[in-house]
């Protein structure tokens, strides 16, 4: 993905994995984001614009996942400016590519902050509009329940199901 493109490594993927048949097809195609950001010099537009959905958007939100790592501190005072920065021109991106940016951007906050739920959920709401707001939510949401590195999140309850969406809220 740095050396070639991302198009060429997410369709060695593809081949590999069988765009998500199999769930290890999710976690290459975050490398291959990851390392398509690097090469773009951290262009998340650009990055963007390069990839694909396939393996369950895992493209995307390694794009974002990658886009957090050098942030200095995981106080939200400082992860939101930047998040805010990175889907900032959504309004300006299609829907489906917005909603990718903001819902990977709930997936890296969760990776950035070791699945830290409620400073990945504190950042989401200094997000501009409620829309942003809600789809990085699901991000948030969504790597709790399933961490795209296999760890379990605290924020988890086996007698409680529905734990934490009974105890957040908007």
């Amino acid at each position: 993905a740095y050396r070639e493109g991302p198009k060429a490594a997410l369709a060695l993927v593809e081949r590999i994995y069988g765009s998500g048949a199999n769930q290890a097809c999710h976690r290459a195609a975050h490398a291959v984001g990851a390392a398509a950001l690097a090469r773009n010099h951290g262009s998340v537009a650009r990055t963007f614009a390069e990839g694909n959905a396939s393996c369950g958007s895992g493209y995307y939100h390694g794009v974002l996942e990658r886009s957090l790592v050098n942030v200095k501190s995981r106080k939200p005072g400082a992860l939101a400016p930047v998040a805010r920065r990175l889907c900032g021109d959504a309004s300006s991106m299609t829907p489906w590519i917005a909603y990718q940016c903001l819902h990977g951007l709930g997936h890296g906050l969760m990776i950035a902050t070791g699945l830290d739920l409620s400073i990945s959920l504190e950042v989401c709401s200094r997000l501009g509009r409620w829309w942003d707001r809600d789809a990085c939510r699901g991000g948030v949401f969504m790597e709790n329940l399933s961490s795209s590195y296999g760890f379990r999140s605290r924020w988890l309850s086996d007698d409680d199901p529905v734990y934490p969406c009974n105890w957040v809220a908007f």
